[in-house]
């Protein structure tokens, strides 16, 4: 699940919520508390955004995710 937040220090982005055992995003080591900020470069500011640039691509995707105030790219395969 994700939220769409703006968090303190001028980060914007979609918060994961929850990451279910055994899901792709749990092999990608997504956590509870991931900020996903940009997808291919493009800044996320709504799940709606995020959606959107996913079915634009057929992958592989980047995925910069900002994690306790560090950004770390996440490649997915498409």
């Amino acid at each position: 699940f994700a939220l769409e937040i703006d968090r303190p220090g001028n980060w914007e982005g979609v918060v994961v919520t929850e990451v279910q055992r055994g899901t792709p995003a749990a092999r990608l080591g997504f956590r509870p508390g991931d900020l996903l900020i940009a997808i291919d470069g493009t800044e996320i500011d709504s799940v709606e955004t995020a959606k959107q640039v996913l079915a634009g691509s057929s992958g592989p995707w980047r995925l910069s995710v900002n994690r306790d105030g560090r950004v770390r790219t996440i490649t997915v395969e498409g």
